[in-house]
């Protein structure tokens, strides 16, 4: 269990130091380091004291998530290619035509209103 929570760390912690590196010029070492004490910092601050790890938890259940969907239904739905966005139902014939067109119209405007009211929903019960 402990590796592979240690190998999930180490993956997470990869796109932090990629950014850092690519982004802001950091070299690795250094990078690993900043992300590093930065995930330990927080780990240790929610360890501490209960009210951080609550804060944290609501923060990204009830509002990250939720913002996160609603970035991605919007982009894959307005931003990717039709071509590509589609392309998953070519094999269907004129079935997957329609599927697609209702898929489409599900992540441009449905999805988007479901996940605005969830959100509302959230920030109504914070």
């Amino acid at each position: 269990m402990g590796v592979a929570a240690l190998s999930s760390a180490i993956a997470l912690l990869e796109v932090v130091v990629s950014h850092l590196v690519d982004e802001h010029g950091l070299e690795r070492h250094a990078a690993t380091a900043v992300a590093g004490a930065a995930a330990l910092a927080l780990g240790l601050a929610c360890a501490e004291w209960e009210q951080a790890f609550d804060l944290l938890d609501d923060l990204t259940t009830r509002l990250l998530l939720p913002l996160g969907g609603l970035v991605l239904s919007l982009a894959v739905g307005w931003l990717v290619v039709r071509e590509d966005r589609e392309i998953a139902f070519v094999h269907l014939g004129a079935v997957g035509k329609r599927l697609a067109s209702g898929w489409t119209m599900l992540l441009r405007y449905v999805t988007p209103c479901a996940v605005l009211a969830v959100l509302v929903h959230q920030a109504w019960t914070f």
